[in-house]
């Protein structure tokens, strides 16, 4: 308090800036200021190689292309795995449909029920008095179809690829129209009812192939 009278006194203390930063530089010194900051510049350095070498360190996740067809038809673990998901009647909600009620294998992967096909064509969900809106289509080669997109052709515009009827499923989300195309089912209250991503994962977290579910998984993530 006696140093801030006497610069009052003195005349030293005035209300401009000039003199603001002069009595506040008074209190720390710029020579201490100048040697300290080395000494920050020091220590990011050290920070930054100790980053780079700890980054060089670690092992390189490989993550497979799943969008090349080689990778699916080649790993007999994956295809064991989507068969069993695929006919797994204990998923839905109540248990009792599977994918393969509206995408029979036996009749080219589309809805396997003649008297249905022929009487309108869509199918009941797992609660039997809710149906789809409409007919399933073939699951074939639902994996082969190319990302949702458009071009001209004669002056027209031409759309192809994706799935579902309306190529809602577009691949972009994913990488393939059928990855994006397989998220709508299971969930859907008309088709398999289940609640939620994580009731689906648990169930087959749970099931009698959930060892193979973590292997790929493993492979993939």
């Amino acid at each position: 308090m006696s140093r801030s009278r006497n610069l009052f006194r003195s005349g030293q203390c005035k209300n401009d800036d000039a003199s603001h930063q002069s009595v506040f530089r008074s209190g720390y010194p710029v020579s201490t200021r100048s040697r300290l900051f080395p000494m920050y510049i020091s220590t990011l350095v050290i920070i930054v190689v100790l980053l780079c070498t700890y980054c060089r360190q670690q092992p390189e996740t490989k993550i497979p292309s799943l969008s090349g067809m080689d990778y699916l038809l080649n790993n007999k673990e994956l295809q064991s795995f989507g068969e069993k998901l695929f006919f797994d009647t204990n998923l839905s909600s109540p248990e009792g449909q599977s994918c393969a009620a509206c995408h029979g294998p036996e009749v080219g992967w589309t809805g396997p029920d003649e008297t249905v096909n022929k009487t309108g064509g869509v199918y009941p969900g797992a609660l039997h008095e809710r149906h789809g809106n409409r007919k399933p289509n073939s699951s074939a080669y639902a994996s082969l179809a190319p990302l949702f997109n458009a071009f001209v052709e004669n002056g027209k515009v031409v759309f192809s690829g994706g799935n579902f009827w309306d190529g809602r499923a577009t691949g972009h989300l994913l990488g393939n129209p059928a990855a994006d195309q397989a998220q709508g089912p299971f969930l859907n209250p008309v088709e398999q009812n289940i609640d939620n991503a994580k009731t689906l994962v648990d169930k087959v977290c749970n099931s009698e192939y959930a060892s193979l579910f973590r292997k790929v998984g493993n492979d993939i993530w």
